[in-house]
């Protein structure tokens, strides 16, 4: 009995497995981390963008990931958070909603500030009642649809319709704001980082690519070039559970022609991409000697995300790649356990990037890890 009782559990250890902790990614891999170098005499404002994905989220959704964040880049400072503006969803008579929430923490060399973009409750289906499930359920199909399929799956199909155009404009207004209120000096520079994560990625890509709508606010073609403006100034973009080849078609900026041949779809399938979307602001602002690095965060098990690549000709299972621009770096990671090998919680594995310890030390450390 009591070898028995070993066996079960040196089953129940190896039955528990995380084979990406800690993540792969290839080794010439080089990205800047959110850590700044306080050994100079210029003092550094750290500037990180953070755009939520699919599934409902709170207004102060981003609260955990940047206390995970502070926590790691070693700062002991209480975090201040200020809402910047509000947005109606259900119309100007109900309660507003923060659409962009500032945190920010400093020590004497350094200031980390995070402008959170909120767009969530522009998805009122969820809620509605349309979506709940009708007679007996097995419960795991049950909870499996409830949580990511009608709560995170009809973000998609809501950005997909005219509240689209509304949430690239409130992204655009919102990069606008996070410029006007960090002025740069003779002493202070800015460092300035993206982090966006599944849906949000394409919205990101959306407003640097696409033209502007009629229903948009006049101020939005200057705010997609304060947009573009500020993701060229960036060294780095953290991307999670990466939907971009899946959604590229989506809301396409540029018309697709028809009867077109396999290198013609490629090309414009290029044409289409984040990579292309970042070049695109970089040589929109003449910054010539720019570039950026693409940290592309997936975990193999996640049912919603895939690698991300530069070209439309590359495939997409090649670690890296890139131009002089733009370089991609693809980054496997576990966001929990995987038991024989078989089955993980699928709604963990896709929500969870910002809880994992790895992801987190990668995003604040870069390429060389927290010395």
């Amino acid at each position: 009995m009591k070898h028995l009782f070993l066996i079960a559990i040196c089953l129940l250890i190896t039955a528990c497995t995380s084979p990406y902790s800690p993540p792969e990614m290839e080794k010439t891999a080089t990205f800047e981390g959110l850590m700044a170098n306080k050994t100079n005499s210029i003092s550094y404002r750290t500037i990180v963008v953070m755009v939520h994905g699919m599934c409902e989220k709170p207004s102060d959704w981003a609260r955990n990931p940047i206390k995970n964040i502070v926590k790691k880049a070693g700062y002991n400072g209480a975090i201040t958070a200020n809402d910047l503006g509000y947005y109606y969803p259900k119309g100007s008579t109900s309660q507003g909603l923060p659409y962009l929430r500032e945190y920010k923490v400093s020590d004497e060399k350094s200031e980390l500030k995070f402008y959170a973009y909120h767009y969530s409750a522009w998805n009122q289906i969820r809620d509605s009642g349309e979506l709940e499930i009708q007679g007996k359920a097995a419960y795991l199909n049950k909870k499996l649809k409830d949580t990511l399929v009608s709560g995170c799956l009809s973000d998609v199909t809501t950005y997909a319709g005219s509240k689209g155009i509304k949430i690239r404009e409130y992204l655009a207004k919102s990069m606008a704001k996070v410029q006007e209120i960090n002025p740069e000096s003779s002493t202070i520079k800015n460092r300035i980082f993206f982090i966006s994560s599944s849906l949000g990625s394409k919205v990101l890509r959306d407003v640097l690519m696409c033209a502007p709508h009629p229903s948009q606010h006049s101020d939005y073609a200057k705010n997609q070039s304060t947009t573009k403006s500020l993701i060229a100034q960036s060294s780095t973009v953290f991307m999670a559970s990466n939907q971009i080849p899946l959604l590229s078609p989506l809301n396409n900026c540029k018309p697709i022609k028809t009867n077109r041949s396999a290198k013609t779809e490629q090309e414009e399938f290029y044409s289409n991409s984040l990579a292309a979307a970042l070049s695109g602001s970089i040589e929109s602002k003449q910054n010539g000697g720019s570039k950026i690095n693409v940290v592309a965060y997936t975990d193999p098990s996640d049912l919603l995300s895939y690698p991300v690549s530069s070209y439309g000709t590359t495939t997409a299972t090649s670690k890296s790649s890139g131009d002089s621009m733009v370089t991609v770096h693809n980054v496997k990671v576990s966001n929990t356990s995987t038991w024989f090998g078989l089955i993980t919680n699928m709604y963990k594995t896709h929500t969870g990037y910002f809880g994992n310890p790895d992801v987190i030390a990668s995003m604040v450390c870069g390429s060389d890890g927290c010395q």
